[in-house]
């Protein structure tokens, strides 16, 4: 749908004022973040090697099996009977048929057979959290013995008669020091930073009376004052992104009054405000490609009902 350029204006005079463009709001502001304080965080050799330690625990992975699995129920069914069909599809997985396949049209776990039967990769249940689902012991047992490629014979479980294909397996691991190292020091840097955060802003706070003392206090502190560009009430202020407090306070600050400290997505701010551009009504052109999306909207619809019309 391509829209000419009367429909574009017919569709803008037709209701100008859902148009309107918002008020805006610019501010300089002074910004402690925690971002931008970790680089200036320094994790030691020690402190690394100290984390490691405390958490070495997280680092553990352990044994785990992929398998697929031929599933006959039992509940409610002839146990010897079901037990026969078994046997019968097994003595096909052992003749050398494709286990996917038979998976597909033999096993009853509705939610496996689709993928040939595969359950993924699942660990022992004693190293599994408790409130983790757990492969039933009688399939555990049976699975983790096999090697890549083998099948069992008959598993009985509660949900009945498996067939089980071990299709992977991964030894338990620890990951090393130096795998994690990086991941660690940027961990210890990060909560260096979190808390100068709060102790650099506590100390300026009380600093801060006027717009002037924002360039004051961000000379003597390394820190920079930055502009924020014209926003929208629901827009994200550069340099602060989505902001409440800011935007908030952003647009019910008078020109040249600087807020108490705000809460930002990476620590605090101080804004003071600096312009105001009321809402206005705009000419088409600034407002042309929400016009035009308008019309391809109301027009697509227009064709799909016809369309769907003539096909009914």
């Amino acid at each position: 749908v391509q829209p000419t350029d009367a429909e574009l204006k017919a569709q803008f005079q037709a209701d100008p004022e859902k148009y309107r463009l918002p008020e805006k709001r610019r501010v300089k502001y002074l910004a402690i973040d925690r971002n931008a304080l970790k680089n200036r965080m320094i994790a030691t050799p020690q402190e690394i090697q100290a984390l490691y330690e405390q958490n070495k625990s997280t680092f553990f992975t352990p044994e785990r099996v992929r398998a697929s699995h031929i599933l006959f129920k039992t509940e409610g069914k002839d146990k010897a009977a079901v037990k026969k069909q078994a046997e019968a599809v097994l003595a096909k997985v052992k003749a050398g048929g494709d286990f996917a396949a038979l998976a597909k049209q033999y096993s009853e776990d509705d939610g496996s057979k689709g993928s040939g039967g595969d359950v993924d990769y699942f660990s022992h249940a004693a190293d599994v959290p408790p409130s983790a689902p757990k492969m039933d012991k009688e399939f555990e047992d049976a699975a983790f013995p096999l090697k890549v490629g083998q099948t069992s014979g008959l598993v009985e479980t509660q949900y009945g008669f498996h067939i089980i294909k071990l299709t992977d397996h991964k030894d338990a691991l620890t990951r090393t020091f130096d795998q994690v190292r990086g991941q660690l020091e940027d961990q210890i840097k990060t909560q260096k930073a979190q808390a100068e955060v709060a102790t650099l802003a506590d100390s300026v706070a009380g600093q801060i009376k006027t717009a002037a003392d924002l360039d004051t206090v961000a000379r003597e502190k390394n820190l920079a004052v930055a502009d924020s560009g014209l926003f929208a009430r629901d827009e994200p202020a550069a340099g602060l992104g989505f902001a409440p407090a800011v935007s908030a306070k952003a647009f019910e600050m008078e020109v040249g009054k600087v807020s108490e400290k705000l809460q930002t997505q990476g620590g605090f701010a101080w804004i003071a405000l600096v312009d105001v551009k009321p809402s206005a009504m705009p000419t088409l052109e600034e407002v042309k490609d929400k016009v035009k999306e308008d019309v391809q909207r109301t027009k697509a619809v227009d064709v799909a009902k016809a369309k769907a019309e003539a096909m009914a």
